[in-house]
């Protein structure tokens, strides 16, 4: 049985990573104290390993060699947080010397999760060889974490490769991303207050996100980034009407209520020709079965 270790094992896509992992010998890496590793510690598969990111310079002679490290811990994700240097910076430290103490202890492979954020923005079709220019420190740091690995790994000859991640939902996402809110206003038929959403979107569900993540964590494909996405970019205001069929919901959509910024609406076309064609992933769940799927989970809370 392989050996996966995995930081930011309980974060959202962290978990759906490991649920589908069953085939391999996980060590999953969580903050101490955590109350949120209850799930995971039930797992006949997963051995719960407790450490903070400060400590993550030690953090390969705790778990030992693996065949493929996943680097999903980041703090400050979301919001104001995204602009904060030094909290973003205090990320890349710290990833850097998790990855550089996993590979002294015989690593293969490393996965690091990147972000749509270090595109910045781009008007039309975001491939892999568009050129990066983040707009955030978030996104600085994202890519700057893997321009950093790429060139450590290539010269200790071990493989890296970094999906690139757009727009994820699912169970078990955080309440105040749209998808969520709007599930929840819907269902009690508010009022919403949106803009035009005439920008262009594509949303993966998380399931197929975590199949996509360990997929580059066993496929023989080239190092490098890969962009993930599901193909299905079509207008927010579209995904929004269909979320507003599947629930059967009496609320009124006030689109162009919330106006764009002075900078105008951010739009992501992500293009998935690369993932698709070297590894034969595809995403499996359609955005009204991922909706269903959550409303599923919420009705058995």
């Amino acid at each position: 049985m392989k050996r996966l270790v995995i930081t930011g094992a309980t974060s959202f896509i962290g978990k759906a990573i490991i649920r589908a992992a069953d085939e391999f010998d996980i060590k999953a890496v969580v903050r101490r104290n955590s109350d949120k590793a209850v799930e995971l510690r039930k797992m006949p598969n997963v051995e719960v390993i407790e450490r903070n990111m400060d400590e993550y310079a030690t953090l390969g002679s705790a778990v030992g060699a693996a065949d493929c490290y996943i680097h999903l811990a980041w703090k400050g994700t979301r919001g104001e947080d995204r602009m904060d240097e030094a909290l973003q910076r205090e990320n890349y430290v710290y990833g850097m010397q998790a990855i550089e103490s996993m590979l002294a202890a015989g690593c293969k492979r490393v996965i690091t999760a990147g972000s749509q954020a270090e595109y910045g923005n781009v008007t039309g079709l975001i491939t892999e060889e568009v050129p990066c220019n983040p707009n955030t420190s978030y996104g600085n740091y994202k890519l700057r974490l893997y321009e950093t690995v790429s060139q450590l790994c290539e010269e200790k000859g071990v493989s890296h490769k970094e999906p690139r991640i757009f727009s994820i939902y699912g169970p078990g996402d955080y309440k105040n991303t749209l998808i969520m809110s709007l599930i929840a206003k819907l269902s009690r038929n508010e009022s919403c207050d949106l803009t035009a959403g005439t920008q262009k979107w594509d949303y993966l569900h998380v399931d197929d996100a975590a199949a996509a993540i360990l997929t580059l964590a066993t496929a023989e494909c080239p190092d490098g980034a890969y962009n993930l996405a599901s193909g299905d970019v079509r207008t927010l205001r579209d995904y929004i009407e269909e979320l507003y069929e599947i629930l059967q919901s009496d609320s009124k959509l006030n689109f162009g209520a919330i106006p764009y910024p002075p900078t105008g609406a951010v739009s992501i076309e992500p293009c998935i020709q690369k993932i698709q064609s070297l590894t034969g992933w595809k995403a499996k769940v359609c955005f009204r079965d991922g909706i269903n799927r959550m409303i599923a989970c919420q009705s058995l809370l």
